[in-house]
């Protein structure tokens, strides 16, 4: 295959990933992706055919068009295979700022990082990134309605615990912070309108329990079940913690800053 029929599969290519944008700004979700792997298609024949040709410049400019539509479609090591592909041709270094984007997780856009995250398994550095991109907005927020800080670390724990239940429909295309903002204020007031049902004296009970089980200094505390408060044992555990114990399979999980204790009878 010639240059010319190679720049033809490009601009195709090209022509899709517009079509694609434009429907993930109408909301179009599926449409969208099902244009993002059209593109992505034409892309990789474009690069298989650059393999045996002569052209440099035209081989990394297909690599780079290709490894930007991986991302879009959440192929995040596809598209770190074609980066450090190019990576090894020469006038690569000429390009470097190109790249950047592409290589860098933290100049990824939302929608790459959602795109990203949607996968099975979530890809960790996505999502660490988008975490660290919104934790400080989130945790304003839930402050700002709970004006407790433990209470509020708790409800923009959760609220990102609800959102990786659903990373499969989150939407590249829409307004993350807002999404997010969202679920942490939906949360918070199912959580007032329970207790506001439950009535003082419920409430009177679950403060009584909530607070001494683990501090953020990792003083764990064990009681006795049932609805009055009694202790049994009090341990230390190494580190700091801040999120919120986890259950699962019949086992307490909890995170400090530097271990994941795991804790079953």
């Amino acid at each position: 295959m010639d240059a010319g029929e190679i720049q033809t599969l490009m601009q195709r290519a090209a022509t899709l990933e517009s079509n694609a944008a434009a429907a993930r700004t109408a909301g179009e979700e599926a449409a969208a992706d099902g244009y993002f792997r059209s593109a992505l298609e034409l892309a990789v024949q474009a690069v298989n055919q650059t393999a045996a040709g002569e052209s440099l410049d035209l081989r990394l400019n297909a690599l780079r068009a290709t490894a930007r539509l991986s991302l879009d479609c959440g192929q995040v090591v596809e598209a770190r295979r074609l980066i450090n592909e190019a990576a090894d041709i020469d006038g690569f270094r000429e390009q470097h700022e190109e790249w950047a984007e592409l290589r860098e997780v933290d100049a990824w856009s939302d929608g790459w990082l959602i795109a990203a995250v949607r996968r099975d398994p979530p890809d960790s550095a996505a999502l660490d990134e988008l975490v660290g991109r919104y934790w400080k907005t989130l945790f304003g927020r839930c402050l700002l309605l709970t004006a407790n800080y433990e209470k509020a670390n708790d409800l923009a724990q959760d609220a990102w615990c609800r959102v990786l239940r659903a990373r499969h429909s989150l939407k590249p295309g829409g307004n993350f912070p807002a999404y997010i903002t969202m679920i942490a204020t939906n949360l918070w007031r199912d959580t007032q309108r329970s207790a506001k049902r439950a009535g003082p004296m419920a409430e009177h009970r679950m403060s009584s329990l909530d607070a001494p089980v683990l501090s953020e200094e990792g003083e764990t505390t064990v009681i006795a079940p049932g609805g009055e408060f009694k202790k049994l044992a009090a341990n230390k555990l190494n580190g700091r913690f801040l999120a919120s114990i986890g259950v699962s399979s019949g086992a307490l999980f909890l995170r400090s800053n530097t271990h994941l204790y795991r804790i079953q009878k």
